[in-house]
């Protein structure tokens, strides 16, 4: 089936609509550095941020342009100073849990690696860009970013109100942000949450302070006509059906996530997404490990209902080679059509 323009593959996917498999990828990083830039100053410019994450797109022939500089954005705009190291951003600052009274609540556009995404949403508002995207993470992910994590997780047992009230508070501000970024173009919206891994917490605790609040947010994100690919890093296992009744429109899984038992628990109706291991394969790899790993993933979890994809963001560095392997093994292999 031929398809008009680029990311039709994802939009009309996500819309349940007859679709060959779309081909996504995550890693401003490794867009930079492809693109010769800095990533501390793409994180400012937003016209800067549009050339970079378009050129990424144009340069591997995946279906979407996904806007993202990297973690910090918003954990910067709530409050916490935030410097570079080398090329990549961390907290000078965090909030402190016994003294916390609130977020800051200056606009998204008051704090300038914010107000980027927003510009470069704008810029590349345009039906030849396919389908636009951006990329954020969750409240729960947030929150842990914002404090000392383990301070944090130390109110599950000694004041579980004040956790929910934090993150209930960054819901309510990512609702906020998603609502710009929608008049701004965005139709797609993919939160990672690595704090609700199994890794990270267990599932009684991720069902009470983490998959509620990031409900909501996704309920409020398809009120506003966007779409919600939801991706969790490592063991999820025992959070799939957890993950797929928040309405996400597609569940994103890690490398070490088996599709085929994922597919066999969520059913032939759920879209999966994932999981080329992007260190093994695409970072050490060759392209003949590449196409062999992107179709057994194909075979795992497709072809119907199914992006192929990274199981993380690629790391910088990658050969952009192995990136465009991927795409053109997955274009030979057809779709579910």
């Amino acid at each position: 089936m031929k398809e008009r323009g680029n990311g039709n593959r994802l939009s009309r996917l996500l819309a349940r609509e007859p679709a060959d498999i779309p081909v996504i990828i995550t890693g401003a990083a490794q867009a930079a550095l492809m693109a010769g830039c800095d990533p501390g100053a793409m994180r400012r410019d937003g016209s800067l941020l549009a050339r970079v994450q378009r050129d990424f797109r144009v340069h591997t022939g995946m279906d979407w342009t996904v806007v993202y500089a990297d973690a910090m954005a918003v954990p910067e705009a709530l409050g916490i100073r935030v410097r570079m190291t080398g090329s990549v951003p961390v907290a000078e600052t965090v909030l402190d849990v016994e003294n916390f009274t609130g977020f800051r609540e200056d606009p998204w556009t008051e704090t300038a690696s914010t107000n980027a995404i927003l510009e470069a949403l704008a810029q590349l508002r345009s039906p030849t860009e396919g389908t636009l995207a951006v990329l954020f993470e969750g409240p729960f992910t947030t929150a842990m970013r914002l404090f000392e994590p383990e301070k944090l997780l130390r109110q599950i047992f000694l004041r579980p109100a004040f956790l929910h009230d934090v993150v209930d508070q960054i819901t309510d501000r990512l609702q906020d942000l998603t609502t710009l970024a929608c008049r701004a173009g965005a139709a797609v919206f993919y939160l990672p949450e690595p704090f609700l891994s199994v890794d990270m917490l267990s599932p009684r605790h991720s069902r009470v302070f983490g998959f509620p609040h990031l409900s909501f947010l996704v309920e409020h994100i398809h009120g506003l006509g966007g779409r919600v690919i939801l991706h969790i890093c490592g063991s999820t296992t025992q959070v799939w059906l957890d993950m797929a009744a928040t309405g996400a429109d597609a569940l994103s899984l890690d490398q070490r996530m088996s599709l085929r038992e994922a597919r066999r628990c969520l059913g032939p109706d759920a879209i999966l997404a994932g999981n080329v291991d992007p260190v093994a394969v695409l970072f050490q790899g060759d392209g003949s490990l590449v196409a062999d790993q992107t179709n057994r993933c194909i075979e795992e979890g497709g072809p119907g209902n199914f992006i192929l994809m990274p199981g993380c963001g690629v790391p910088p560095g990658t050969d952009p080679a192995n990136l465009r392997v991927m795409v053109a093994t997955v274009r030979r292999y057809g779709g579910s059509s």
